[in-house]
Order: C-alpha cells, then structure tokens, then sequence
C-alpha cells in the first residue's frame, strides 16, 4: 500500500548533546539523533552527513563527513511520546582538527591559541527517507 501526505512516516530530530563542550584531551565525541516521528510506517536512516560551520555560517570542512547509520525507525502512532535515540557517528576531533588546522599537528599551545573560546555549528543532515537536518552548538573550552 502507497501511503502519501500526511500518512508517510516523517521525523524531525535533535542532536544528542545538543552542546558539545569540548577540550584539548578530548578526542570523540558520540552523536546521537533523537526523533520525533509522525505518520505511518518506517523510517530508513541510510546516512549521516556531518558539516561544521564557522561563526558565519561557512563550512570549515572541505566536505561534509559521511557516516553509515544503516538503521530502521518505526513510526509508532501519532500523539507518542516515545522519542528513540538512534547512535548516528562517532566524530573523531583528529578528522576535524587536520582541516580547521590546515594540517598542522595540534599542541597544547595551538589549542589554546587557535581554538580554544571558538564556537561552531554542527549540521547534521540524516539522508535516507527524507533528509531531515538538525543543528548542535560545538564549543572549545
């Protein structure tokens, strides 16, 4: 059966942390969706496409990093408040570090100077049976 309009399964998400407090021991972060959904079936999450924006709104990433999820939501009826929290990437700072840095290795020093008190924006863009985006605050202490 073909389900269309407000019938096909839809989800909306949010980050999980919604703000990632970073240090310099910090090495990976795990990120999670938690979804809400709507409608009526399943939902494939096949993808998670990772960008990281700078305080105007430009990516610092050469190009967005692309995690396998390979995951099956079942939409529960409408009204639930049941919101599952689907594990979608484990970000590895080294990946980041090497771009925001241009290859430089990173120090304690460099840190300090560089990185630390920055704030950026992490977009994450679920591709699958629809793409829904979300946004997290990503901040260096």
């Amino acid at each position: 059966m073909l389900l269309t309009g407000c019938l096909s399964p839809k989800i909306t998400f949010s980050i999980l942390p919604k703000t990632i407090n970073i240090s310099f021991d910090t090495e990976e972060v795990e990120l999670k969706a938690e979804v809400k959904m709507s409608g009526f079936g399943s939902y494939i999450i096949e993808q998670a496409a990772l960008e990281l924006l700078d305080e105007e709104g430009e990516s610092v990433l050469k190009e967005p990093k692309v995690y396998t999820v390979n995951q099956k939501v079942t939409v529960v009826p409408i009204g639930s408040v049941f919101k599952p929290q689907v594990p979608i990437a484990t970000l590895r700072l080294a990946d980041v570090y090497a771009e925001i840095l241009d290859g430089q290795e990173l120090t304690e020093d460099l840190y300090n100077s560089e990185l630390k008190g920055r704030i950026y924006t992490l977009k994450i863009t679920l591709m699958g049976t629809t793409n829904p985006s979300a946004e997290a605050t990503l901040e260096f202490k």
